[in-house]
């Protein structure tokens, strides 16, 4: 079901490359960089079919141990490969989004932080007199993608791909929403609008994306570089996004607590590090929320993709229709982490307690 649900997102990467490339066209917007991202996806979609043929050969002459290890790595490789593909899509239509140049919501989203209580300029201000602190807020913002990949790692070392199916899809909801969010509702982000109101300094070169984001909104911007893309959309944050989608990953597993401690304190470099306002960041969960409940309704097999929370038997046969009825002597793998490698037991001894043979 996993390869199903991966052929569903190539389809969705095509259809958004198209609507980028027909946008661009239309309103003369150039699109560079293309033969660096191809490289990378060339590089990925080569090493997942190595894997899959090395994992076919060693289950035709019986290596189990080493079909399993080259399966799992080939699932890894292909999700790699297609969320290059989605990421690369969705950053380029944000940019034509943002150069659509709606009315600023700046403006109603400061003012909401201040009736929450938060001031901006204020907690900037006790960040930058802290050395440590905005050091420390500095590389816990950079630490997401490293945690989104940390998360892949472990989820393949634990036997929990189908989770990759639950990451993709809810990767592939949040940035369509969003992105409409933020077209529809753009923002320039909290140091150019504090910038413009304020006489202390905000130095530009620590937003990377103020560049792009001033051009686009002032028309000047006429290529889009694949290859140095940045992150435009302020609300709803995408960061938080990022931060709920490996928890949400990992939930249920020994990681899950040191997971939701990162993200936590990574909710706090977003408003310095990123540049968000308060709102931003609720807005993002919000998204988020939305997408996991979106993927948990509408799965095409809801079981299947959870069986690694039904039940510590992995790879057991299911029936597509109603009861499953199968002998008591059936044989199925015990192990949890490398499942189908490491022993095998009944359903007579699953049920007595019994140690697999």
């Amino acid at each position: 079901m996993i390869i199903k649900s991966f052929a569903a997102a190539w389809v969705v990467a095509a259809i958004l490359a198209g609507v980028d490339a027909f946008w661009a066209h239309a309103v003369g917007i150039g699109i560079v960089g293309l033969s660096e991202m191809g490289d990378g996806l060339r590089a990925g979609v080569a090493i997942a079919i190595i894997c899959g043929l090395i994992q076919y050969l060693a289950q035709q002459v019986g290596f189990r141990l080493i079909a399993e290890i080259f399966r799992r790595a080939s699932r890894f490789f292909h999700f790699l490969s297609i969320v290059l593909v989605l990421e690369t899509g969705f950053s380029t239509l944000s940019y034509l989004a943002i150069g659509a140049r709606m009315p600023l919501i700046d403006d109603q989203l400061y003012r909401i932080d201040s009736i929450l209580g938060f001031d901006w300029l204020a907690w900037f201000d006790f960040v930058e007199s802290h050395r440590w602190m905005r050091l420390s807020l500095s590389y816990l913002y950079a630490s997401t993608l490293l945690a989104i990949g940390a998360t892949l790692v472990y989820l393949i070392v634990v036997d929990r791909i189908w989770r990759y199916h639950e990451m993709l899809w809810i990767f592939i909801i949040t940035s369509a929403l969003t992105i409409t969010i933020s077209g529809v509702l753009p923002a320039m982000h909290a140091p150019a609008y504090l910038r413009l109101a304020d006489t202390r300094i905000i130095l530009e070169h620590s937003y990377p994306y103020l560049p792009d984001l001033s051009s686009l909104r002032e028309g000047t911007l006429f290529e889009i570089d694949l290859s140095h893309q940045q992150g435009l959309v302020c609300f709803p944050s995408f960061h938080t996004v990022l931060v709920m989608i490996f928890c949400y990953a990992l939930r249920g597993t020994r990681l899950f607590w040191a997971a939701l401690a990162l993200g936590g304190l990574t909710m706090l470099s977003l408003p310095t590090s990123g540049g968000h306002y308060l709102i931003d960041l609720p807005g993002g969960a919000a998204v988020t929320a939305a997408a996991i409940l979106l993927v948990r309704r509408w799965s095409p097999d809801r079981a299947a993709l959870r069986i690694d929370e039904e039940t510590r038997l992995a790879h057991r046969p299911k029936a597509a229709h109603g009861t499953i009825h199968e002998p008591l002597e059936q044989k199925y793998p015990i192990d949890v982490g490398w499942s189908g490698i490491v022993g095998t037991c009944s359903r007579k001894q699953i049920n007595h307690g019994t140690p697999g043979v």
